[in-house]
């Protein structure tokens, strides 16, 4: 199986429990017999390298800011088009068997888009409970803000209906836990829902 793997950020550069799991399935891919490429986001040049059985693409980001570490976020539409157009003619030459998305970043939307497109099987790995925590996160951030209530509330209204987007074009989620998985299964009335091995 030839797979297209899509991660808003450097597994190379930063460590947590999304980036360890997906170092972990690419190392093990070559043992399975699949083939895998790995697209990811940097800020250096736009460079390609392989390491064992698995290939690995760096898109270069411009005009982007850092909401979270490593998680480069271009407020530039030209730089989705490009996106657009880029995973399209990667995607439509490689002939993927299935494209996983690894997270609701636009960089992840852009690549789930192209493999509607071309009708290649859609995966959506779901690692972080996003809609749950962003009323956290904002509440801290913008408490100090005139309309700070105002600012959260808009803010977790917007994430909550853009994961759901992104992720209702998956075929398939694979989530890691049964607590994210019952909460995901609260916002969604179908059975596409799994836990990942």
């Amino acid at each position: 199986m030839k797979v297209a793997l899509i991660i808003h950020s450097n597994i190379f550069t930063k460590v947590d429990g999304m980036t360890n799991y997906y170092k972990r399935l690419c190392s093990s891919a070559g043992a399975a017999r699949h083939g895998i490429d790995v697209f990811m986001q940097a800020d250096e040049v736009e460079h390609q390298i392989q390491k064992k059985s698995a290939r690995f693409f760096f898109v270069k980001v411009n005009s982007s800011f850092q909401p979270l570490p490593d998680a480069f976020l271009s407020l530039s539409p030209f730089f989705f088009i490009k996106l657009l157009w880029y995973f399209h003619n990667i995607f439509k030459n490689e002939k993927y068997d299935c494209v996983q998305i690894s997270s609701a970043h636009p960089f992840c939307f852009a690549a789930a888009l192209v493999a509607k497109r071309l009708n290649i099987p859609l995966i959506g790995s779901y690692h972080t409970l996003l809609p749950e925590y962003v009323p956290y996160w904002a509440h801290e951030k913008f408490k100090s803000y005139l309309f700070g209530g105002l600012l959260t509330k808009f803010l977790c209204g917007f994430v909550k209906f853009w994961t759901h987007l992104v992720y209702g074009a998956a075929d398939l989620i694979l989530v890691p836990t049964s607590r994210v998985k019952g909460a995901l299964a609260k916002h969604r009335q179908d059975e596409q829902i799994d836990r990942a091995p």
